[in-house]
């Protein structure tokens, strides 16, 4: 496995697929901070090992930070319903926590050789918010090194969920958290641009200002604005004022009016609805339908126990196919 460090040519060598392009495998970090987690460690394992059984029916799997041979992991896989171990990859990497869009790698592909190269953001737990990481951001140079796929430094401090691309030449980013002094102090807009558009295979990037409020990763896109085809997206929407995140998704709105296509068009919009507000111990939650998953066939929406509002995002997603 070879390390590239960054380079600068007229056509890009690389592209970042589109979410909703094919995909061989999905790759997860075992949830590990007991003390983040607040006691809900139990429920977020079976709800993951859930997900992971539903996914190994069909596709390959990826997972950090859990070794099977040991006997209470052995115990707890053999207890999932549907899990197909035999489409699993336990690369026995260790991890931190959970995130794996964050801190593991973001796979692009060689235009030259047709092969993956895997991009390593340097993760620092979103501004070193959360101890330890020191783990978490060995992840993506670890995980390349089993996969036997070269691997390119990023030269600043990010992560896989602050970018969003439509996979023919538009990355949307976010100011908050790219150009966060509690990642890249003194590093400059055009150096982070210049870098990205390259190495995404994107010839423009589109800025937001900032994201949701009180979002720990101080804004990542992932949360708000999302393609789904080339020159469309599904945006977060509060059609009532008195909700908390109202004016943030105003002001989001507003900058999208600004945005143009490649071709200089509009990017048509499509409009989904936040769920209720959640408060947790006083503080606003960034929750959020916005953050979901595309993986082939499948569309992995966020829950929040609210019955109507769940409803409602779940079928966003069936009338939507």
């Amino acid at each position: 496995m070879k390390t590239e460090n960054t380079s600068s040519t007229a056509q890009p060598r690389y592209r970042m697929p589109a979410e909703w392009e094919s995909q061989e495998r999905l790759w997860f970090s075992w949830p590990k901070a007991a003390h983040l987690w607040e006691g809900k460690m139990h429920r977020v394992h079976a709800e993951l090992l859930r997900i992971i059984a539903i996914v190994s029916k069909e596709s390959e799997i990826g997972i950090n930070g859990l070794d099977p041979e040991l006997p209470e992991v052995e115990k707890m896989l053999s207890e999932v319903p549907g899990l197909d171990r035999e489409r699993i990859l336990f690369s026995k990497i260790p991890n931190n926590d959970a995130w794996c869009r964050d801190h593991g790698p973001t796979f692009v592909e060689d235009r030259e050789s047709g092969q993956l190269v895997g991009l390593d953001w340097n993760f620092n737990a979103w501004g070193k918010k959360y101890e330890p990481w020191t783990e978490d951001n060995k992840v993506a140079a670890r995980m390349l090194e089993r996969l036997e796929i070269d691997r390119i430094q990023c030269p600043f401090v990010g992560e896989g969920g602050g970018l969003e691309v439509d996979g023919a030449g538009t990355v949307m980013l976010t100011e908050s958290v790219w150009l966060n002094p509690n990642r890249n102090l003194g590093i400059k807009t055009k150096e982070i641009e210049s870098w990205l558009l390259e190495h995404l295979g994107c010839q423009q990037a589109l800025w937001f200002t900032e994201g949701l409020k009180n979002d720990d990763t101080d804004g990542h896109v992932d949360m708000f604005a999302r393609f789904v085809q080339k020159d469309a997206m599904v945006v977060s929407s509060a059609k009532q004022s008195s909700h908390p995140q109202y004016l943030r998704l105003q002001q989001i709105k507003e900058q999208l009016t600004g945005f143009r296509t490649l071709t200089g068009g509009h990017f048509d919009t499509i409009e989904l609805p936040m769920p209720d507000p959640v408060v947790h111990k006083g503080e606003l939650c960034p929750t959020t339908y916005g953050n979901f998953l595309i993986y082939n066939d499948w569309v992995f929406v966020p829950q929040f126990d609210q019955e109507k509002s769940d409803a409602y995002a779940m079928a966003f997603w069936v009338n939507a196919s």
